[in-house]
C-alpha cells in the first residue's frame, strides 16, 4: 500500500483493542536513508496526549485509520511540544 503525506496526515490512530489514541499530526523522516522514522500522533485539540509511534509499532493500515499495538500507550515516549504549523 502507498499512502501520500496528505492522507497520513490526519489518518486516525487506533489500538488493536480499540482505544483510541488520536490523529497523526506528522511524519519525522531519516531523509539519508528515505525511511519514515516516527509518526507523531496527537490526541484533542488543545490538550491531549503526544505520542511518538515507531513503524515496528504499527500493526495495519486501514481506510482512513492506522491500527498500533496495545504496549503503544505504555510504552511509547512522550513527543515533544510540536510547531504550531505541524497542529493545522
Amino acid at each position: 500500500m502507498r499512502l501520500s503525506l496528505k492522507q497520513v496526515k490526519k489518518m486516525n490512530v487506533e489500538t488493536v483493542s480499540h482505544k483510541v489514541l488520536g490523529s497523526v499530526v506528522d511524519v519525522i523522516l531519516d531523509v539519508e536513508n528515505h525511511v519514515v522514522v516516527q509518526y507523531c500522533v496527537k490526541s484533542g485539540v488543545i490538550s491531549g496526549h503526544q505520542y511518538l509511534i515507531h513503524p515496528r509499532q504499527i500493526v495495519r493500515f486501514e481506510k482512513n485509520k492506522m491500527i498500533v499495538e496495545d504496549s503503544v500507550i505504555g510504552t511509547t515516549e512522550l513527543a515533544p511540544p510540536l510547531p504550531e504549523a505541524a497542529m493545522q
